[in-house]
């Protein structure tokens, strides 16, 4: 039955081709263009079975597998620590594809559009609560494009999501009725203005600037390399970070620097150090009338790490608390 379901109209290439698109995009291989096509062929080929089960089950191996693929290597915890961080990841993937086909044909067939979009964003949302967080969202995958990424201060990360999530419905929906019709979908004019404006907003708003006047801005690469080597922690206290951050700081202001940005995951500490450093870096940002975007790597006692970076102002006050795992609440 399955190979019957394959040979008509060659359902396997939306398999193949999925599969490998989803290899390289977001994680460890990244290819923004691929983020619309993946979904829309395991959208399209669910779409186009007769049955259920089995070509879910068949999407999910997919998702699973490439995930697994694409985060080998992320950390330095061995490789069944990397599979089960893919594994984990798989699943923001394979949900929504479940609920889509659970609920597909079962409502207006125009509305059934949105089911997708509507539960990518949902379930990112939702695993941006649980501790690991959703590293994996999709508007991750075009974290290069400063254009599109303009839209995020309006509307928020979920915004992109939704609008890369919503291309893949909208161009199986279309496809299918220009198959079966010859008419082209409404909804393709309302997804080309769309992106358009997210395109065009965002290259306004990097033409344009309220203040012209400038701003020196001076980055610092940091010095977690001292603290983890060779997959071994080694102990650094916290007076010899002091010592570099106070340095570095210090010579920022006499450069007449405004914003000093340390380098991702710039200092691996421990937790127990955590409220310190930002202590003592918050006195010298105030000392030394500088704003300070600290990055840190915090290593917990239950194995598991924050990838963070605090905003403190020239004030001494921390202004704002940004976590990679939850980008977005």
């Amino acid at each position: 039955m399955i190979l019957i379901e394959f040979n008509n109209e060659y359902k396997i290439w939306y398999l193949i081709i999925g599969f490998i698109t989803s290899i390289f995009s977001i994680g460890q291989f990244n290819f923004p263009l691929f983020i619309y096509i993946w979904p829309y062929c395991f959208l399209s080929y669910l779409h186009k079975m007769n049955s259920k089960l089995i070509p879910l089950l068949i999407v999910s191996g997919c998702l699973i597998i490439s995930n697994m693929i694409r985060w080998l290597g992320a950390t330095d915890m061995g490789v069944l620590y990397d599979f089960g961080i893919g594994i984990y990841f798989s699943i923001i993937n394979i949900i929504p594809f479940i609920i889509d086909d659970l609920l597909y044909n079962k409502i207006i067939k125009w509305s059934s559009i949105f089911i997708f979009p509507l539960s990518v964003t949902s379930i990112e949302f939702i695993f941006a609560f649980i501790p690991l967080g959703n590293f994996n969202i999709y508007a991750y995958a075009i974290r290069d494009n400063i254009h599109m990424i303009q839209i995020s201060e309006w509307f928020g990360c979920y915004f992109i999501s939704f609008s890369l999530a919503l291309f893949a419905s909208i161009l199986d929906h279309s496809l299918e009725l220009y198959k079966s019709k010859k008419i082209i979908s409404k909804f393709v004019y309302l997804y080309i203005i769309l992106y358009l404006f997210i395109v065009i907003f965002g290259s306004i708003r990097l033409l344009c600037h309220e203040n012209q006047s400038k701003i020196t801005i001076a980055s610092v690469l940091g010095m977690s390399n001292c603290l983890y080597v060779n997959k071994q922690n080694n102990t650094l206290s916290i007076d010899e970070y002091m010592k570099y951050i106070e340095k570095t700081i210090i010579k920022a202001r006499n450069s007449e620097v405004k914003i000093l940005l340390y380098s991702e995951e710039a200092f691996a500490i421990y937790e127990n150090d955590r409220d310190e450093i930002i202590s003592r870096t918050a006195n010298l940002a105030k000392d030394n009338n500088i704003f300070v975007v600290l990055s840190l790597d915090v290593e917990y006692d239950i194995d598991y790490n924050k990838n963070e970076a605090i905003l403190i102002s020239d004030e001494g006050k921390i202004l704002y608390n940004y976590q990679k795992q939850h980008i977005s609440i």
